[in-house]
């Protein structure tokens, strides 16, 4: 479960349950960026076989295991330059077997300016309600939390996982978290998405939930792959003669929305991935 977040009041129709191929478990989150694209995280497949007939997800759930329909995947890309020993380019696309209805509405992409320090952003997940601790079979949402900038949160991590990030909190990461703590993604919630809303109401996936330190940490924000900054990586992989131009989608989109350290991963395991 994310942490200090309540538990969803309504659809997030771009919402995606990534489940290994037996249906049985929850691995990850993802977020829906067309009909048959989906974003995640790339250590959610880290010692995991790409093999695309061992996944299928569910999209705007809202409680796991609900009674809507599983979708087969026909491909899972991680980023080339994903190492699992660091959390550089920790980003992956899955392809769906078919497209999805129409009716089912995906996340907008974002403005390649994206966010700046200070904006607040949103989180989703059904991960750990605490770090270590039971999780969440009900979608959280998590409101509010400030975005930091890239240099204060390369200070804190570096104190603790220097070896971890030799090129530091680069700018393909986005931060956000309270000074305070109590408000962040937690083990389990690895994939999901970070969204942001505009002044004009409209929702943008503008990161994706990759790692922290332990859950919810005072003086230590969750960090995310963000997702401006690999959009020419994101259309190269949206391979299709049908597909819709990115620029496309995204009007499209505008028309339907208003309104002792260890790593562990935001997917299972005190700096976690997701």
């Amino acid at each position: 479960f994310a942490i200090g977040g309540r538990s969803a009041t309504h659809k997030w129709p771009w919402m995606v349950a990534i489940y290994n191929g037996n249906k049985k478990k929850q691995l990850c989150g993802g977020a829906l960026i067309d009909e048959r694209h989906i974003l995640t995280a790339a250590h959610c497949f880290a010692g995991r076989s790409l093999n695309p007939k061992l996944y299928s997800v569910q999209v705007g759930e809202l409680q796991i295991g609900e009674t809507i329909p599983y979708y087969e995947v026909e491909e899972v890309k991680t980023h080339e330059d994903y190492r699992p020993r660091y959390d550089y380019d920790d980003i992956a696309i899955m392809r769906l077997a078919q497209p999805l209805p129409s009716d089912i509405v995906p996340a907008c992409l974002p403005t390649l300016d994206g966010i700046i320090a200070g904006d607040n952003v949103t989180i989703l997940g059904w991960g750990d309600l605490s770090f270590g601790g039971p999780s969440s079979s009900i979608l959280q949402e998590v409101q509010d939390i400030p975005v930091v900038g890239n240099s204060e949160c390369d200070a804190k991590f570096r104190k603790i996982a220097k070896a971890r990030f030799p090129r530091g909190i680069w700018n393909k990461f986005v931060c956000a978290g309270l000074e305070k703590g109590g408000k962040d993604a937690c083990q389990g919630d690895s994939g999901g998405p970070l969204l942001h809303q505009d002044s004009k109401g409209i929702w943008s996936l503008v990161g994706i939930v990759s790692f922290g330190y332990k859950c919810g940490e005072p003086g230590f924000p969750g960090v995310y792959t963000k997702v401006s900054a690999y959009m020419p990586w994101i259309a190269n992989n949206m391979r299709s003669e049908n597909e819709v131009s990115m620029e496309m989608r995204k009007a499209r989109d505008f028309d339907y929305i208003d309104g002792k350290p260890i790593w562990t991963s935001k997917e299972e395991s005190v700096l976690f991935p997701g």
